[in-house]
């Protein structure tokens, strides 16, 4: 295949070093880039925009950016390449690039830089980028100077190659190539230059087989003895129904008791009938009778442990053999437990491992106590306000169209959902910026996921909306659509249920924090449909005639600490209920 170059991106060395590097990037796979504007990148930038295989974004803020680069390698599971200016323009991508790194999305940034001689004289724009962002890449180089020779025309095109892998493998995460530029920066009329090498003995072939994955693959499967219990935390596989129907069918041949998180593709969907699923668990362990009854002798754990601070507390509890099972590199126990890393996922050793079944006994306990909680919660829903924000989260499953893929934000929304939402209905996707737990980039994160035309419902406080007010400018980058629902509760609502919530002051000022924010007018002024809402039962009615296309905004105005009194009732009437039946 001939390099899918242009005459006047080879009128000098800057800009023939930008179109090579690009098309090695597209021969290696990459398709879609997230471009912020400046002049020292004009190498990359041009070649970039000019390539026909390559989808390109621009996006103004740095930040905003990467977030959207984010979401775009969330939605396709391959490298997204970022590329920005020299100067703090880079500094901005951080927050991105940590979560990139704790959740393992795959993004390339290659940013632009003065050449050495302009470094630490005080030339304009003019930072130390180097190793930038310490060790959160997994991977960083600085890329030699243009120069038209063989030996640093193949370094060029070999470390995009070797940054290309170490952004996908073994772990997925961020890499990091600075690139520094001598002008002449861009295309000049009436040069030519030949290079010093042919480009096809330059560039890699066009889309290789990916490597296989590397993995420690254990010696011998675990041998528990006696009951067992699986928790399945967050998952943000590629592939939503191996995970699914791994822990499902893994469950219905062993009979064992499966905790599933919201954020879990387990949770989703309709299983086996002799699956042993459990949603409720938080509810369920806020029990001490249930909580006792329900003792395991070996926990399995499938990537990270979820949300709910009693399960953790109660695991925290329990001096049992613990194994985990996940491909990452890093120690993975937050209960600081005795675990046996096992760095594999689950759904590659799950066919081949069958521990015991447990006591009947023990499983049937299980069973109660999840449908005791269903059924405590579901009557409890039956009598709680319609303003309830958690009743969405009860709800929302019930109408949602299954072609409607969900991204919710961290801090209240995702221990809703956890708490709440009931396991069954469509197997959806649900994301989720859990890497780093931060509300940072939601807005941007989101469009990043309809790019290609995924239809969105983002859930978000209005702390989240506020903290990506800039990701709103990027509207018209998608080709499917987002619906940002704003549970505005005018402050964080997770603070409600911290002790710190009985000292006002500080409290308000301090914690909640509300912001004087009129998103109705904002949304105008932006030409963005807003809808407001007054209760959770019209949403899920409106959520049935989900739009098409576009970027919406919907406005849930609530009161933060109603809500919050009325969630405490919830968990305690179905933690009451729980303490009877074990009494019994």
């Amino acid at each position: 295949m001939e390099p899918r170059f242009f005459p006047e991106q080879l009128s000098n060395i800057s800009s023939a070093w930008g179109a090579l590097g690009v098309e090695a990037l597209y021969r290696l796979g990459l398709r879609a880039a997230v471009i912020s504007p400046g002049s020292r990148s004009t190498p990359l930038t041009f070649a970039l925009a000019r390539h026909p295989g390559i989808r390109c974004h621009a996006i103004l803020d740095e930040r905003a950016a990467a977030f959207f680069a984010l979401g775009l390698a969330k939605q396709n599971h391959r490298p997204v390449a970022l590329v920005c200016t020299s100067g703090t323009a880079l500094a901005h991508y951080l927050p991105a690039l940590i979560e990139a790194r704790e959740s393992q999305a795959p993004l390339l940034v290659l940013s632009a830089d003065r050449p050495p001689e302009l470094r630490h004289c005080r030339a304009g724009q003019t930072i130390d980028q180097l190793k930038i962002f310490g060790d959160t890449p997994r991977f960083f180089a600085e890329a030699p100077l243009p120069e038209n020779t063989d030996t640093v025309l193949r370094a060029w095109t070999s470390l995009l190659s070797l940054a290309w892998e170490r952004c996908q493998r073994p772990v997925a995460g961020p890499a990091h190539v600075n690139c520094p530029f001598r002008e002449p920066l861009g295309p000049e009329e009436g040069t030519a230059l030949e290079l010093a090498t042919p480009p096809a003995r330059l560039l890699p072939p066009v889309s290789p087989a990916p490597r296989p994955k590397t993995r420690t693959l254990p010696e011998s499967l675990p041998t528990p003895h006696g009951n067992g219990l699986l928790i399945a935390g967050p998952d943000a596989s590629p592939d939503s129904d191996t995970p699914r129907a791994g822990v499902w069918d893994w469950s219905a041949r062993t009979g064992i008791p499966v905790l599933v998180d919201f954020l879990h593709p387990a949770r989703h969907g309709d299983a086996p009938a002799d699956t042993l699923r459990v949603a409720h668990y938080d509810a369920i362990l806020r029990s001490p009778q249930a909580a006792e009854a329900l003792r395991p002798d070996w926990i399995g754990i499938l990537g990270e442990l979820p949300t709910s601070k009693v399960l953790r507390q109660w695991l925290g509890q329990q001096p049992v053999p613990r194994y985990i099972f996940s491909p990452s590199d890093d120690f993975r126990d937050a209960t600081l437990g005795q675990a046996t890393h096992l760095r594999i996922r689950f759904e590659e050793i799950a066919p081949g491992w069958t521990p015991p079944s447990p006591d009947p006994a023990y499983t049937e306990a299980w069973r109660l106590a999840a449908s005791s909680a269903r059924q405590a919660l579901d009557t409890a829903f039956a009598e709680a306000p319609a303003e309830c924000e958690s009743l969405l989260y009860h709800l929302a499953g019930q109408t949602l169209p299954a072609d409607v893929d969900i991204l919710i934000a961290s801090s209240l929304p995702v221990r809703d959902a956890e708490w709440f939402w009931p396991a069954g209905g469509a197997a959806r996707t649900i994301y989720f910026n859990r890497g780093a737990n931060g509300i940072d980039g939601m807005i941007s994160t989101a469009l990043g996921l309809a790019a290609g035309g995924q239809r969105i419902l983002l859930i978000m406080g209005d702390l989240a909306a506020a903290h990506d007010l800039g990701g709103w400018l990027n509207r018209n980058q998608i080709a499917g659509t987002v619906v940002a629902l704003v549970i505005n509760n005018a402050g964080g609502g997770i603070f409600e249920h911290l002790p710190i919530a009985k000292w006002d002051p500080p409290f308000e000022e301090f914690f909640a924090t509300p912001q004087d924010i009129v998103f109705e007018t904002f949304a105008a002024s932006l030409g963005i449909p807003h809808r407001p809402f007054k209760a959770a039962p019209q949403i899920t009615q409106a959520l049935a005639d989900f739009p098409r296309g576009g970027v919406h905004l919907w406005e849930w105005t609530t009161c933060r600490k109603t809500s919050a009194a009325t969630r405490k009732s919830l968990l305690a009437t179905a933690a009451d209920r729980l303490e009877k039946t074990f009494s019994e």
